[in-house]
């Protein structure tokens, strides 16, 4: 018996506050979609579960989690569940994006003394890490860190699904087979 990829089923974790008042961003949603004969995703269509942008000085939330489950899944849209950036200088984080980019950072004022700016980490996405914030080191004002990028599961007949050329997924992917009825 081949074991659930995701169980439970979770959405991501929510970025770090500041420790003041500002609280991380959300992290993205979890999502299952289970059918007894396929699942087609169109080129026009979105799953997104990307985390959303942290407060001021505060940290993104990572992607959350995408499950689906059909005996056959055709993805030709997006699949996204990207982190969201890192808040910083009095602006909010950006949300997880719906390409393969990352969620762009923030920020860039300066310290008292006008040395360092301090810059917010871009979020996660399937090909690059979520970033470290910056932090300016005459007033230690630093943003927050970017949200590490989610997963999706997908679990066919035979381990397989099919994709255009256009498709977009911006997730850590996981295969499994179905159980046999």
């Amino acid at each position: 018996m081949q074991p659930n990829l995701f169980e439970p089923l979770v959405g991501g974790c929510p970025g770090g506050g500041d420790g003041d008042v500002n609280l991380g961003g959300q992290g993205g949603a979890a999502f299952e979609l289970v059918s007894s004969t396929a699942i087609t995703v169109t080129s026009t269509g979105i799953i997104n579960a990307a985390g959303h942008g942290g407060a001021d000085d505060s940290g993104g939330g990572s992607g959350g989690t995408v499950l689906l489950e059909a005996p056959a899944i055709d993805l030709s849209g997006r699949v996204v569940a990207n982190g969201g950036s890192g808040g910083a200088c009095g602006v909010s984080g950006n949300n997880g994006t719906l390409d393969a980019s990352p969620a762009a950072h923030v920020g860039g004022c300066m310290g008292s003394t006008g040395i360092g700016p301090a810059v917010s980490g871009a979020g996660g996405t399937k090909t690059q890490l979520p970033e470290d914030a910056q932090t300016d080191t005459t007033s230690l004002r630093g943003g927050g860190g970017g949200g590490a990028v989610g997963r999706l599961a997908i679990k066919t007949r035979d381990g397989t699904f099919a994709q255009s050329s256009s498709t977009i997924i911006s997730a850590i992917v996981s295969m499994g087979m179905l159980e046999p009825e």
